[in-house]
């Protein structure tokens, strides 16, 4: 397994308790009737391109941390959006990925680029709404 497929399982196994966190893969691909498959093609018939993942640009991983706010809303708990970059070694964020960790977090949530497990579960734990680390 890849130094980054481990990385985002290690960081989904933080997803427990006031934390949930699921993995968003982005693309796109074909879908139709299957009519011949070789190792090397497949022919569809009525092929319909496809995109998956939340949008361009969003992050590896996604979820939500429970949190309690407010003196009014003493004991009602919000889900705030998380979103995680997966970046291993020498992995350079490109600038929609940025620019999506920078709107979460402007809209305050919690983004954060993951490039390690504990540096991961740390920012998430010490995470308040005015951290502003990203912007």
């Amino acid at each position: 397994m890849s130094n980054r497929k481990n990385l985002q399982n290690g960081i989904l196994r933080l997803g427990q308790g006031s934390l949930r966190l699921f993995a968003n893969p982005c693309g796109t691909g074909w879908q139709g009737k299957i009519i011949s498959r070789t190792p090397e093609y497949i022919t569809l018939q009525h092929p319909r391109l496809i995109t998956f993942g939340l949008c361009p640009g969003s992050s590896d991983v996604v979820g939500f941390k429970s949190v309690e706010v407010s003196e009014e809303m003493t004991g009602t708990k919000i889900a705030v959006f998380t979103a995680i970059e997966i970046k291993t070694d020498n992995d350079t964020i490109k600038e929609h990925q940025s620019n999506f960790l920078k709107i979460i977090g402007n809209m305050g949530g919690v983004a954060l680029i993951g490039r390690d497990v504990e540096t991961v579960k740390e920012h998430i734990e010490l995470w308040s709404p005015n951290d502003r680390r990203l912007k």
